[in-house]
């Protein structure tokens, strides 16, 4: 479908619902309406304006400051359109018909069992057609590179606003590789985004030198650690992990104040390593969630560049290193923590 519901996270203090367009769809007059168990609407919130834009998609969140209740495990939320049709209708546990409102007579066709905490969401990577747990909710994020941060490139470091493609930049393990796909995306933050905000890496935080200064990048941008002199005293094999999970480091941390960003995130023909302000980073992974956020020329375009892989989950894959989810990392520098 051209707009679905992207992410829903609820029972907490951050509810959230993501949608996302994939054609420039106007959603002038769209609405979210909210069921409870019995399928009573309990209430409606306004769509709204483009919170980002990323890889010619439109992003829509509706969250607790736009009036969103605290949504109940065993509640559904229906998308509704300017005409009054419900264009989607998701629910958790069981189904849910809808008992009046703009959804009366209608039962949630997507149901879900797996979300068992409020610090988790459940998200799609198939256009709204099935959701899985997201245990790092990330309303609207894919990882990215802040303007300034300057990339290892073979004539030396290049701000990562002025790649283009085509250029080549360093990589730990194939040499030089060029970029085949860029894109930049200038975004505003508001006070509801959480830890959706950006990451800062204060200079010499993952080791000496490491990195060479302030790195900034987005919640969900891995890092290398475990290898390269990278946190070595809480990883002890190489492995790429979102940022966000590496905030309990001194010197890691979300940057709540920041108003604005501009984005800058590129793919090689293969997933890589490279280095960013002196530090070992990933290039883009295009895995689901990425290839989700892209329009529908845009995605044609991609898999055209990468055809040999139309069946692989990773178009660029298999990841340059193994990949470890924040929960285990988390778990890992708090037991660090413990033993110090």
């Amino acid at each position: 479908m051209a707009v679905y519901i992207s992410e829903l996270k609820f029972e907490n203090s951050d509810d959230f619902v993501e949608i996302v367009a994939t054609d420039n769809e106007d959603l002038t007059g769209w609405t979210l309406a909210v069921y409870n168990e019995k399928g009573t609407l309990f209430s409606t919130h306004s769509v709204g304006g483009v919170d980002s834009t990323r890889a010619g998609n439109e992003g829509y969140l509706v969250t607790r400051a736009d009036g969103l209740v605290d949504v109940g495990q065993s509640w559904g939320v229906a998308l509704i359109d300017a005409n009054g049709n419900t264009v989607q209708f998701i629910s958790h546990k069981n189904p849910i018909t809808a008992q009046n409102g703009p959804a009366a007579g209608q039962t949630s066709d997507i149901n879900f069992y797996n979300v068992t905490s409020g610090g988790q969401s459940m998200e799609t990577t198939d256009g709204g057609a099935s959701y899985a747990v997201q245990t790092s909710p990330n309303p609207g994020t894919i990882p990215c590179f802040a303007a300034g941060t300057l990339i290892d490139t073979p004539r030396g470091p290049c701000p990562v606003e002025c790649l283009k493609v085509g250029q080549r930049v360093w990589t730990a393990d194939m040499g030089d590789q060029p970029i085949l796909w860029l894109s930049r995306t200038q975004v505003r933050f508001a006070p509801s985004d959480g830890l959706n905000r950006p990451v800062l890496i204060s200079a010499t935080s993952l080791g000496p030198g490491i990195p060479a200064r302030d790195l900034v990048v987005s919640a969900q941008h891995r890092m290398l650690v475990g290898e390269a002199g990278q946190a070595l005293a809480a990883f002890l094999e190489p492995r790429l992990v979102p940022v966000i999970a590496l905030t309990g480091l001194p010197g890691i941390r979300v940057m709540r104040g920041r108003k604005a960003i501009l984005w800058v995130h590129f793919a090689l023909p293969r997933h890589a390593i490279v280095r960013a302000d002196g530090c070992l980073t990933e290039s883009l992974l295009l895995g689901p969630v990425v290839r989700r956020g892209m329009a529908p020329a845009e995605r044609s375009r991609l898999d055209a560049m990468f055809g040999s892989a139309l069946r692989s989950r990773y178009r660029n894959g298999p990841p340059a290193r193994p990949i470890m989810y924040p929960d285990a990392a988390i778990a890992r520098i708090r037991q660090v923590h413990r033993q110090y």
